[in-house]
């Protein structure tokens, strides 16, 4: 059998591993670049959050995922975590665990994953299963199994779609708009414009606390806040574009992890001296100062864009489409986004792995 794959970034590159380690197809790939898997190098700053000790918890409580307009703790089960794993020892990857969980390769080094991933999927055994056509493109027409580039066309039996998303540095045009239970793409994970504003100085500074909200559910974080010019950003304020909505969101600057102020009302104390300065400009009553998103990041500034392919449409065990099972998806071609931390790139290789296997 021959299977076809667009786009090979981390959830192709995914496919591709387990299409070789799983089954005997050949395996076509269509790419609009030679440099493949290249957004995994700017991942986690160059480090590359790939997991989290927490996803595969089926206890965990914490909001991790939205999915469409709904939100979830947790969409993986153990067995997910076996095919994880396998996929790690595979690809010969050893991985550091950091305070908070969150998991990376052992030498911190993104290059480390993606080296290994191309290794294993170039690998001269290899080479006569694949067939690479660098070529963009612009249409699928499930109806006849046909996908329009921009130099030609091609007929597939079975297709992996993983080119999904438009943050960072994608076009905001996308093909995937042409499949039933399509979501529009917006930007998440990244700087937010609030309702409240402060003087220029403070830009840069970072302060440490707990930001909270309750948008049908309650979320709660430790982590920092940064002052930037006209927007606030850092991860916990990352997490909220995502999750918040209409929301209002506290941040408690007295309250860090198991450490609290003794005097909450004694700024001077626990605040730093730029943020003490410029008090009356601010909104801070005990501590806590409480806003709104007025406008989420650009698409530029976002480190993922939520939307695509509906996750209800999308059977679980093999991430094939149940509008036409010669069709699946990976990666941020279907709606569900997960926080920062390795909760997007994990779903990015499982969902590949997944469409690979079967």
């Amino acid at each position: 059998m021959i299977s076809t794959v667009v786009g090979l970034g981390v959830s192709g590159l995914a496919f591709v591993y387990s299409k070789l380690k799983y089954t005997d197809d050949d395996i076509i790939i269509i790419t609009d670049t030679k440099d493949y898997g290249k957004r995994i190098l700017v991942s986690g700053n160059g480090r590359c959050n790939i997991s989290n000790s927490s996803i595969f918890n089926i206890n965990e409580k914490k909001i991790c995922y939205r999915l469409n307009n709904e939100f979830k703790s947790n969409i993986f089960d153990l067995n997910d975590k076996v095919l994880f794993e396998d996929f790690l020892s595979a690809i010969n990857l050893d991985l550091y665990y950091d305070d908070e969980g969150r998991a990376y390769p052992f030498s911190l080094n993104a290059s480390s994953f993606l080296n290994n991933l191309l290794n294993f999927v170039f690998d001269k055994k290899n080479q006569k299963r694949l067939k690479i056509i660098i070529d963009k493109v612009i249409d699928v027409d499930s109806k006849n199994k046909t996908i329009y580039g921009a130099s030609s066309k091609y007929t597939y039996t079975n297709l992996f779609i993983s080119t999904g998303g438009i943050s960072y540095d994608r076009e905001e045009s996308t093909f995937l708009s042409c499949f039933k239970g399509f979501n529009r793409f917006i930007p998440a994970l990244g700087p937010v414009v609030v309702d409240f504003s402060w003087p220029l100085r403070l830009s840069g500074v970072k302060v440490k606390g707990k930001l909270s909200f309750d948008n049908g559910f309650h979320y709660e974080e430790y982590g920092e806040l940064l002052f930037k010019d006209k927007k606030l950003s850092g991860i916990a304020i990352f997490n909220a574009s995502l999750l918040a909505d209409d929301a209002t969101i506290s941040f408690d600057f007295a309250e860090y992890k198991n450490n609290t102020a003794r005097d909450r009302k004694n700024y001077s104390s626990y605040l730093p001296p730029k943020i003490v300065d410029c008090l009356k400009d601010l909104r801070i009553v005990d501590g806590v100062i409480k806003f709104k998103i007025k406008k989420l990041p650009s698409f530029k500034e976002s480190q993922i864009s939520r939307g695509g392919i509906d996750f209800k449409l999308i059977n679980k065990s093999n991430c094939k489409y149940l509008l036409d099972e010669s069709i699946s998806f990976g990666g941020e071609a279907i709606d569900l986004s997960g926080i920062c931390g390795g909760y997007n790139i994990s779903f990015a290789i499982l969902s590949g792995i997944k469409a690979g296997k079967h």
